[in-house]
């Protein structure tokens, strides 16, 4: 496998995953960035809040970088993240967003 491929495989399971959760990822076309839209900046610094207490670091995109409807946070995947790793931060984002 080239490097291109090593890479797509972490992000297209950590995309597949987080759709299967319900997490809205926009219009994410499986790329090394993949954003997880709360509405709102409270939200989105909440949740980041939370997941980096699970041990997963994840920043906040808030208003006014973004709409305060389009608030999120980007998590940034590469083929260093194993599979456990990624189905653990999806099922911990699904967690904490159910709870915000």
């Amino acid at each position: 496998k080239n490097a291109s491929d090593r890479q797509r495989g972490p992000v297209r399971l950590f995309l597949a995953q987080a759709q299967a959760a319900g997490v809205d990822t926009g219009t994410s076309a499986g790329f090394a960035v993949i954003p997880a839209i709360t509405g709102s900046s409270i939200k989105a610094a909440r949740l980041a809040s939370a997941l980096f207490e699970r041990g997963i670091n994840v920043q906040p995109i808030l208003y006014p970088a973004v709409p305060e409807k389009s608030a999120r946070l980007r998590f940034f995947v590469s083929c260093e993240h194993s599979e456990m790793q990624i189905r653990q931060t999806v099922a911990a984002l699904a967690e904490e967003l159910a709870q915000i």
